[in-house]
């Protein structure tokens, strides 16, 4: 056979320069028919509490993506999470800057340009009457403008989904290994954004198998084409692997956040687990593996895995019924939150009011799931009537199937479900269109057969009652006053964990971070009583035990802190916390030796906690070995360039290398870091005074004496300014202030002596 055509009903027409510019035109047209509500959408939610402040997951890409644009691309852990998405995000941000606006409008164009693929798909499965329908129900998808919007990757993840099915198709008109091999890259490429798309590889190879069995190739070819589409796969996947190996010293092929995700989905508290937050409750979780020693990313991954597969060997008719759950719910019109309530959300979007809800039916995807459904089975009876060669509705078919096992396999949330939509949709968009020639040619008996299916599954995705529990308004809340807290309105977060407790009140989190705002107020007392509630609902919580370090360690109480410490360290033995609180605590008793040991278990468990650098580089200071202390003050700010203390450590070591020059500059950026921090402009004060710049000093002491009222040396620096600059009575009134600090500074009286004999 030809093997540069293996359907022979497909082929592309030379087209003329007129025509193309029609299309081009559109498509362009189509764009912008799903921007707009899209851009809509965006403008009407940027004034909500969220939008600078993302949570959970949003957070957690949106730090990790800030740390890739300030440089750090290679990172210096193994990958928790599919890393992807947040490197999409970092080449925006060092583009772009920080700018959030910009970079969800960037999405929504993406979410708009998936929109534009899911027609071409579409119009080539089916034909431009399907595309037309598929287009407008993507564009005007209420749960794809969310997701478009938010700091999270099914946009990206949508896009590369489409792309890979349009490559097949391309390589189904004209076959060559050139298109497998980057159908592979692309697979690879969704797999390292979103894992669970890995499953559809088999499916793609059985694919591929069949269409070229069919058409009679050799097995040598099938083989060798097929390598083509796993080679590429491979290649991807090895960057992650190799990555993790050199940086990790671990046989991580992705991320190793499977195993828990897969714990999480398949264990008998199914419920309890789905739905535990970052947080507390979510380090107990952790830290069970290290309980058991397992303190490798991959060997945490295979404890979790081992667990849940006990779980499912073990009470097998348990795990059936978990099974049948699991299936209703990918089947159930309603949005199941991961990061944030949609339906809530809608508050905030006058776009989304109308574009989802909960009334009778779960729209839109109530409704969807239904037509779409009905769609696959009249495809499926008619196409072996027709055509049973056309594979490219069975290669959609595929994907369907292949994610809902994926799922089944893990566990059920919008945002896991949400890759499926743009595939279901084809079918929907299928569905309306037999049910518009049905209606047109009066097929009443088809079209009795056709709402009959559509009933049927309309009541079994639109059965399930879901109403706002008070939990769900609790984790509201809660959201609510974490984004106050990174705002810094205490007063607000407190009022919003305040409500929380009002719903639900063994809300761990929520007395978590009630105590977080009373310590960081200054209010040790109810910060104290706040924490030891949390040990009463769950007395292992290590992060409590370490806050209540920090605050004996405040009290002067150094013993009682070395104890909270190790006992958080005891319950979660990979907290960096509690270990570099140690270090701290024992280099400040001048116990050298054991605040080394500490720094460097601190680095073992997280060898990016900057923090532990500085430490070592602090203690090899005191100890009169400067170019040690200088290489670990640049180790700290390599990993953390912004880490002020360390610049104006480095600029303190630098003085005593005679290097003023570079110490002048990192003097300089810790106060452009920190405006606010007064040891760096009291160091920079003392630099200009060695250099006789009086004025120049006498500003930074004075700016550190604002800062630091109640350090004495601060005051006897500004003091010996003023003497330079002939002001003997502010000098004296400084000296008097630094006295009264520490009445046996030695140096302040013999300087308020000599001023008294002028």
């Amino acid at each position: 056979m030809n093997e540069t055509n293996v359907n022979n009903s497909h082929f592309n027409q030379k087209e003329s320069p007129s025509t193309r510019w029609k299309s081009v035109f559109f498509y362009i047209l189509l764009f912008c028919i799903a921007f707009l509500p899209r851009l809509i959408h965006l403008l009407s939610i940027a004034n909500n509490p969220f939008f600078h402040f993302p949570i959970i997951d949003g957070q957690t890409y949106d730090d990790w993506a800030l740390s890739i644009a300030k440089g750090h691309w290679i990172g210096n852990q193994v990958f928790w999470q599919a890393p992807l998405y947040p490197y999409f995000l970092g080449i925006i941000y060092s583009i772009l800057g920080h700018d959030l606006f910009l970079t969800r409008l960037i999405q929504m164009a993406l979410g708009s340009i998936n929109c534009l693929l899911l027609f071409k798909i579409a119009k080539s499965v089916f034909n431009s009457k399907v595309g037309w329908i598929v287009f407008l129900i993507s564009a005007f998808y209420g749960p794809f403008l969310f997701f478009d919007a938010e700091l999270l990757n099914p946009a990206l993840i949508i896009f590369l989904n489409l792309l890979l099915i349009l490559v097949l198709f391309s390589f189904l008109n004209s076959p060559n290994k050139t298109k497998l091999f980057l159908a592979g890259i692309i697979l690879g490429l969704s797999s390292i954004t979103h894992g669970l798309v890995i499953v559809f590889l088999p499916f793609v190879i059985y694919w591929i198998i069949t269409i070229l069995l069919r058409n009679k190739w050799s097995t040598r070819k099938i083989v060798n084409y097929s390598l083509s589409l796993v080679i590429g796969f491979l290649l991807v996947i090895s960057v992650t692997t190799i990555r993790n190996l050199l940086v990790g010293k671990d046989l991580v092929w992705i991320s190793s956040n499977s195993g828990i995700n897969f714990y999480i989905g398949n264990n008998p508290d199914y419920d309890k687990t789905v739905s535990i937050r970052p947080g507390i409750e979510w380090e107990e979780l952790i830290q069970r593996p290290m309980q058991h020693g397992f303190m490798k990313p991959s060997e945490r991954s295979s404890f979790f895995w081992r667990e849940a597969f006990s779980y499912i060997t073990s009470q097998p008719f348990s795990y059936l019924n978990l099974l049948l759950k699991k299936f209703l719910l990918i089947l159930d019109g309603y949005e199941i939150k991961r990061n944030q309530d949609m339906y809530l959300f809608r508050d905030y979007s006058f776009v989304l009011r109308f574009l989802l809800f909960k009334w009778v039916v779960y729209f839109p995807f109530g409704v969807l799931l239904p037509l779409s459904l009905t769609g696959m089975i009249i495809f499926w009876r008619d196409r072996s009537k027709s055509d049973p060669k056309d594979s490219k509705p069975t290669l959609i078919l595929y994907f369907i199937l292949s994610q809902v096992l994926a799922l089944l396999f893990f566990f059920i949330c919008d945002r896991y479900r949400i890759p499926l939509v743009p595939f279901i949709i084809i079918f929907a968009g299928f569905g309306l269109y037999r049910l518009y020639e049905m209606l047109k040619s009066k097929a009443f008996k088809n079209l009795l057969v056709f709402l009959s299916i559509f009933l049927v599954v309309l009541f079994i995705s639109n059965i399930r009652p879901h109403k706002l529990t008070a939990k769900d308004q609790a984790e509201e809340h809660y959201n609510s006053g974490m984004v106050y807290g990174r705002q810094g309105k205490f007063d607000l977060a407190m009022d919003e964990y305040n409500q929380v407790l009002t719903f639900q009140p063994d809300h761990l989190m929520a007395h978590f971070n009630t105590a977080l705002l009373y310590q960081r107020q200054s209010q040790m007392k109810e910060a104290e009583e706040k924490y030891q509630e949390v040990l009463k609902l769950l007395p292992q919580a290590a992060l409590v035990y370490n806050n209540l370090g920090l605050i004996y360690e405040g009290k002067g109480d150094r013993a009682k802190a070395e104890e909270y410490y190790a006992e958080a360290s005891r319950f979660h033995p990979l907290l960096p916390d509690p270990l570099y609180n140690l270090g701290s605590l024992f280099a400040t008793e001048g116990k050298y030796p054991q605040a080394m040991e500490k720094y460097d278990s601190c680095l073992k468990v997280d060898p990016g906690y900057y923090k532990a650098y500085n430490g070592i580089g602090d203690l090899y200071y005191k100890s009169g070995e400067i170019n040690q202390a200088i290489s670990y003050f640049q180790k700290a700010l390599l990993v953390q360039p912004d880490y002020e203390v360390s610049h104006n450590n480095l600029g303190t070591a630098y003085i005593r290398m005679g290097l003023r020059e570079k110490a002048l500059k990192e003097f300089e950026e810790a106060i452009r870091i920190n405006p606010l921090y007064g040891s760096a402009h009291m160091n920079l004060g003392n630099f200009y005074l060695e250099q006789n710049q009086t004025q120049k000093a006498m500003a930074e002491y004075e700016q550190a004496v604002k800062l630091l009222p109640d350090n004495s040396r601060v005051h006897y620096h500004l003091a010996v300014a003023y003497v330079m600059s002939g002001l003997n009575d502010d000098a004296l009134t400084e000296l008097n202030k630094a006295l009264s600090i520490d009445s046996s500074f030695v140096q302040a009286k013999e300087l308020l002596e000599r001023i008294k004999k002028q």
